[in-house]
């Protein structure tokens, strides 16, 4: 069950896709700053359209850094003692 409750969390958590208008209006304003040549702008325009970078959405579910039970390696080539 708890993994049943943390996939329908992790999927509850994909952010609202932007209708394709929007995203379209988007992309012809980046093109714009840039055939008029303002960086500046087009960064700007770029990075509020790609958004945050995907840990920090909240849509990927964070990890741990530690292994708790690591499990034994199976099927590696091992040095045999000749």
């Amino acid at each position: 069950l708890t993994q049943v409750r943390r996939k329908i969390v992790w999927v509850g958590a994909a952010p609202a896709v932007p209708p394709a208008a929007d995203s379209w209006a988007e992309r012809g304003a980046i093109v714009d700053a840039i055939a008029r040549r303002d960086p500046s702008r087009a960064r700007a325009l770029m990075a509020a359209h790609a958004g945050p970078p995907p840990s920090q959405d909240g849509h990927y579910p964070r990890r741990g850094s530690v292994v708790r039970n690591p499990k034994q390696s199976v099927n590696t080539a091992r040095v045999r003692n000749s």
